[in-house]
This record gives C-alpha cells, structure tokens and sequence, in this order.
C-alpha cells in the first residue's frame, strides 16, 4: 500500500512549505494549527487601519532556490528593505548598525575605544596559544575573540537580558550564529593598525539583499496556504495534539479541535510545533528515555508591546537595539518602526513602534500588566529623548508563551537523542523548523529544511538526513 498519508503539526513557514510540496506532489496532507490563523511567528494582523507583524522580519538567504520559491513560484511580491541604517543604542548613543568605525569612533569615547582593542589584541595572543579551548559556552566564545572588556561592556548584559540566562550557560552556537563579522573590535584593529582579521559572517544582512511583502511578512504564509488549499489538503484551525501515538506502520494522533476530537491516522508526522510540547503528548515504546529532555529544551517568552503614535514615525531606520549594562528600567531589547519595513502597513501616516521585551511565562516581566509594562518603556524612552508620553495614542500587546529556543550549552546532544529515538520509528518523522527541530534558523533555513523533508517523503528516503545547517 502507498503511504501518502501526512498530518503536518503547526501551520507556520516550514510546516506550510512542507504541506505545500507534499500537496502538490499529491500526498494526502493535513495541518493542524493550534491558533486560529496561519503563519505562527511569521503572521501578519491586523488592528483598527494598521496591519502589523508578531515582532519584526525580513526575509533574505544565501541558500540556493529559497528566494526563487518564495518570490517566483509562490508569487509573494517582495520589495528590497535596507537594513543598513539600523542603529545601536549603546552608552548613551546611537550607533550605526552593523557598526561602522568612523561612526562609532566619532560617538564613543578614544578611552573606551582603546580598552576594547587592548583587550581584544590580547585575548588574540592568547588565543594563539590556547588552541580555542575556552570556547565552553557564549561567554567563553566571545571573550577569546573580543576580549573581557567588550563582553562585560556589551555582549554579557544583552545576552543575559534576552535569554534570561548568563553566558556561562549558553551554547557557542548562539555566539557563532549571532555575532556577524566586522565587530566592534575587528574594525578598530583595521582603523588603527589597517589589520582585517575576519572574513564577513554568513548571518551578516550586509552581504545579501533583504526583502520584505509590502502587506508584511504573513503574506508568504497566505500564499502557502492558499496553495495548500487550492490542491485538496486541509488546514485545521485551533486544533491541538492531545495524544501523538509513534509506531513502526502508521502513527496515530488525536487532536482537539473546535468542533470536537478528530483521530488521525498518518503515515508521515511532520513536526514544527515546540519540542516540548511534542515529547508531553508522544506516546512510543521506551519514550521514558527522552522525557528528561522536555527539562532542557525550553523556550523563551516574548511580549510585543506596540505603541500607535499621533505622529508620523519617530525613528528613521527599521529598527533600534538597546544595551544599557545594569539599568532595571531598560526592560525592552529592540524597537522596530513598521513603517521602516512597509509604509502600506500604517494608516493615516500614523506611525507604529514595536518593543520587543523577552521573559519567560510566569516570571515578573511576563506577570505585569500591559499598563505597568508601557510605564516602565515609555519612561526610559522619554527619558533618553527619543519621544515624550504624548504622542502615544493608544498601546497593543501581544504575548507569545514560546518563541525563541534557549541553547544551553550541550542542548545538541539532547536534542538529537530526541531526534534518533523518534527516527528510530521507521524513519517516518521530521522534526524540522526553528521551534520543532529546537535550532537557529531563520526563516530561509526554515524553507530549505521544509523542502528537503518534502522531498525525502516524496522519494521513501529517510527523514534522519534532513540538514538544519547548524555545522555552519
């Protein structure tokens, strides 16, 4: 008998892409979507006149086809969004971002500048001789490269405002895929002494051109799924796995949905729901092996607190990053302007800010109200001049319980223990996406991920070879 039968979990970019090259290739597929619209942290709302992103996005890749599928064969109109004038809030000033030497030079103090190259040129000789061995963990990743003054300057606060968690504990992946080249300290050793120590990084939004839907970034989503539709498949929305049952012939998956229990009999499981959340509900022979796992794959909460202003914009770039080492009141780690990515998002020429605060659920950032949250970031923006109280007409808030995996150092080897054991099961689950498969992707590598395990289906292969990119 021809197995066909695919149940996708989470109508997202990569649970989409994978239902869409399945659908097309005729495989009976069917999404299960647990809010009531598509898109997950890619969508696209809309709110009064503005139509507004859960956070900010751009789309760029340097991965072979990618833009080709999302822009030719999905048909997303995509205009190219400069990133280039994006700022860094850092010592009470805003610096260009990607940092440009003359700029920061011109901004920040010669003492300053000097203590972060004499550090830097330091760790560099050491580093010679050590071989890379404190490359334990973010932190150790970073100060090898950058010196001791530069990370408790800058980078040992704003990872530790954003994960919630110091660097000690993280894992050099976050560091390696975050931290694009030239940094602070390459350019002043090229400033300085006309030395180039780094090839550009591959994250690095310099490198590539960006794009973005003028309607915003949900509209790849809306493609996907009008296709997914358009070839028979069904997305079901507000539905939730209850009970995913694993086994070598057909898994069995119960989910709840708004009009009642539907059982669901597959022979594929496509996965990009949270790990987690995966691991609660999976049923399988020996699964008490993994379920300590579900302590180490967590995720992290964020809150988007939209502020509609009376005026037009108060920022001329995308967005703002802020880093302010010690200060309580600076709860928020970026603010974005959307009428930076989209003019057509913002009515009335009224603009739009998004603050970006990250926490995880339950804890006293997540607990306070919408009114205490907007107090506190109004408060440091007013008083750092950026705007005054009046001209906030109204504030929006949106929180999403998990968004972003938390890569504690050794997180890899739990997370592909999960992985074996579920390919294990005749090979016939995929675990792919940046929350289902637990990596840093973004979302081109979501795409790429979603069309190779599509493909594997499509030919019998086994879903165990799927390339998350994360040895890059």
């Amino acid at each position: 008998m021809k197995k066909n039968r695919v149940l996708v979990l989470g109508a997202g970019i990569s649970g989409l892409t994978a239902a869409y090259e399945l659908s097309k290739a005729g495989f009976n597929v069917t999404v299960a979507e647990k809010n009531d619209f598509v898109g997950g942290l890619s969508a696209t709302f809309a709110h009064e006149k503005s139509r507004l992103d859960f956070g900010p996005h751009n789309f760029h890749t340097h991965l072979p086809g990618v833009l080709e599928f999302v822009r030719d064969e999905l048909g997303t109109p995509l205009r190219n969004l400069e990133l280039r004038s994006s700022k860094l809030f850092f010592m009470g000033k805003l610096i260009d971002y990607p940092i440009r030497i003359f700029d920061a030079l011109g901004k920040l103090s010669m003492p300053v500048a000097m203590k972060c190259f004499a550090s830097y040129a330091l760790k560099r000789l050491r580093r010679r001789f050590s071989g890379g061995k404190t490359d334990d963990s973010f932190e150790g990743w970073v100060k090898s490269r950058f010196g001791e003054y530069f990370y408790d300057l800058y980078f040992g606060p704003y990872v530790q405002k954003v994960w919630g968690i110091p660097g000690s504990e993280i894992d050099t992946d976050v560091a390696r895929r975050r931290i694009p080249d030239p940094s602070l300290a390459a350019l002043l050793a090229r400033a300085l002494f006309g030395f180039r120590f780094y090839a550009k990084h591959s994250e690095d939004l310099t490198t590539t051109d960006s794009y973005y839907p003028p309607s915003g970034i949900g509209a790849i989503s809306d493609a996907l799924a009008a296709r997914v539709a358009a070839f028979g498949s069904r997305i079901l929305l507000g539905a939730v796995p209850e009970k995913i049952e694993v086994s070598n012939n057909a898994h069995r998956v119960r989910l709840k949905t708004p009009s009642g229990i539907l059982d669901i009999e597959c022979d594929y499981i496509v996965n990009t729901i949270p790990l987690d959340d995966f691991i609660e509900v999976l049923i399988a022979q020996g699964k008490e092996k993994i379920d300590s796992a579900r302590d180490i794959l967590k995720y992290r909460s964020l809150i988007l607190l939209y502020m509609f202003l009376k005026v037009e914009k108060i920022f001329d770039y995308p967005w703002v990053y802020f880093n302010e080492r010690g200060n309580p009141d600076l709860i928020f780690n970026r603010v974005s302007e959307i009428g930076g990515f989209s003019a057509d998002m913002i009515s009335e020429k009224k603009g739009v800010l998004c603050l970006e605060i990250t926490c995880y659920k339950g804890d006293e950032l997540w607990n306070k109200t919408d009114a205490e949250l907007y107090e506190t970031c109004v408060a440091y923006l007013e008083k750092n001049n950026f705007l005054t109280r009046d001209v906030v007409g109204e504030i929006l808030t949106k929180r999403l319980d998990k968004a972003y995996p938390v890569f504690r150092k050794g997180y890899k080897k739990t997370r592909d223990e999960v992985l074996d054991f579920l390919g294990r099961h005749g090979g016939s689950v995929a675990c792919i996406g940046r929350q289902g498969r637990f990596t840093y992707s973004n979302m081109d590598r979501c795409v790429d991920m979603s069309r190779q395990a599509a493909r594997l289906i499509i030919s019998g292969g086994d879903l165990r070879k799927i390339s998350s990119g994360d040895s890059e």
